[in-house]
C-alpha cells in the first residue's frame, strides 16, 4: 500500500486501505502504520541523509532545499519526524479507534500544518535570531510561511521559545528580584541587558512576572505573509513598567522608587487617575488579605495609600464578594 502510495497510484492504495479496514483494522493503526512505513523509508532516503549533515553544519539554505526535496515525496509531519530521530542518532540529541473506509481523495486531503512539524527549522531561527542573525532568521521564518504554516503559529512558536530560553537566564531571577522590591532603575536595566541578547521586551518582562508569580504566590484568521527583516523589531515602545510594579515598589520600596516608577507609567502614556485607580484596586487587595492574616500594621499601610489615592474608606472597608 505504502509503495502504491509514493508512486502515485492512489487508486491501488485506496483499495488495499479498505480493504485491511473492513478486515478489522482501525483507520487509527493504519494511519499509524503508513506513518511508521513512511518514516522508515525517508531514514533511508539520502536526500534526508543530506539534511541532516546540513543541519549539524548549521547550513540552513541546503537544509531547507533537502526538505523541498523530501516534501514532494513525503508527508512534512513524518520527514520532521524522520529527520529529529536521524539527528539524533548521529548527534545525542490511546485515541478512540475508528473503522472508516475511505475514497481516493484521502490521499489528496490537505495536511494542517503545525509548528511541531517544523521544530528543527524553527530552532535554527531562533539561533539565527538570537545570535543577530535576522537575514538568516528572516530567510527560514519566510520558508516556513511559504510551506503553510501560519504566521499566528509561527509567532506563538517563537514567544514560546523564547520564554523557555529565558526561565534559563540568571538575569531573570535578578528582574525578578527588582521586580519584587520595586528598584525600576536596577529592573529596567536588566530588561535592556535582555534585550541586547536579542530577545523581545514583551516575553522578558513575561517571563520575570510569571517567575515572580510563582515565587512569591501573586494571582493575577490564519495569515500567510511574508515577513522583512524588520520584522525581528518590536512594533511598539516597549512597556518596561507596569502598575504591578509601582505597587511592589510601594509595597516592598520606598517612596522614591514609588515616585520613580508612577513618572514612567506617565512617560509610558497612563494617566495619574488611571495609576491611582490601579493602586486602590491593589491596597484593597492588600488590606483584605493582611486582615485574614491578622496584620495589622499592613492593613493601615494598605488603608492609608489607598485613601491617599482617593479611595473612601466605607468602600475599603466592605468585605470583597465570595
Amino acid at each position: 500500500m505504502i509503495d502504491a502510495k509514493l508512486s502515485g497510484n492512489d487508486k491501488l492504495a485506496t483499495r488495499i486501505y479498505n480493504e485491511m479496514v473492513n478486515a478489522g483494522i482501525s483507520n487509527e493503526k493504519m494511519e499509524s502504520q503508513l506513518g511508521s512505513k513512511e518514516k522508515e523509508k525517508i531514514k533511508k532516503d539520502s536526500v534526508a541523509m543530506e539534511a541532516v549533515e546540513a543541519y549539524a553544519k548549521k547550513d540552513y539554505d541546503t537544509y531547507t532545499q533537502k526538505l523541498d526535496e523530501l516534501r514532494k515525496k513525503y508527508s512534512q509531519k513524518n520527514i520532521e519526524s524522520a529527520i529529529r530521530s536521524m539527528y539524533k542518532a548521529a548527534y545525542g540529541e490511546d485515541d478512540i479507534e475508528t473503522f472508516d473506509t475511505i475514497s481516493q481523495e484521502f490521499w489528496e486531503k490537505e495536511e494542517e500544518v503545525e509548528s511541531s512539524q517544523f521544530k528543527t527549522v524553527i530552532d535554527a531561527m531562533m539561533e539565527a535570531k538570537l545570535s543577530g542573525k535576522l537575514g538568516e532568521a528572516t530567510k527560514l521564518y519566510n520558508y516556513m510561511v511559504n510551506n503553510g504554516l501560519p504566521n499566528d503559529k509561527l509567532d506563538s512558536a517563537i514567544d514560546s521559545r523564547e520564554k523557555e530560553l529565558l526561565k534559563n537566564d540568571p538575569l531573570i531571577k535578578e528582574g525578578v528580584e527588582a521586580f519584587h522590591e520595586g528598584d525600576a532603575d536596577r529592573y529596567v536595566d536588566i530588561v535592556e541587558q535582555l534585550k541586547n541578547k536579542n530577545y523581545y521586551a514583551r516575553n522578558v518582562t513575561s517571563a520575570i512576572e510569571s517567575m515572580h508569580d510563582k515565587l512569591y504566590g501573586e494571582d493575577d484568521e490564519d495569515t500567510f505573509e511574508t515577513i522583512t527583516q524588520d520584522f525581528w523589531e518590536e512594533d511598539e515602545a516597549d512597556e518596561m513598567v507596569s502598575y504591578e510594579l509601582l505597587f511592589n515598589a510601594f509595597w516592598n520600596g520606598s517612596r522614591g522608587t514609588y515616585n520613580e516608577v508612577w513618572g514612567l507609567l506617565n512617560a509610558a502614556g497612563k494617566e495619574d487617575k488611571s495609576i491611582r485607580a490601579s493602586m486602590r484596586n491593589r491596597c484593597y487587595d492588600a488590606y483584605w488579605k493582611a486582615e485574614g492574616e491578622g496584620n495589622t500594621e499592613e492593613m493601615n499601610k494598605a488603608a492609608a495609600e489607598y485613601q491617599r489615592n482617593g479611595g473612601k474608606l466605607e468602600t475599603l472597608l466592605k468585605p470583597p464578594k465570595e
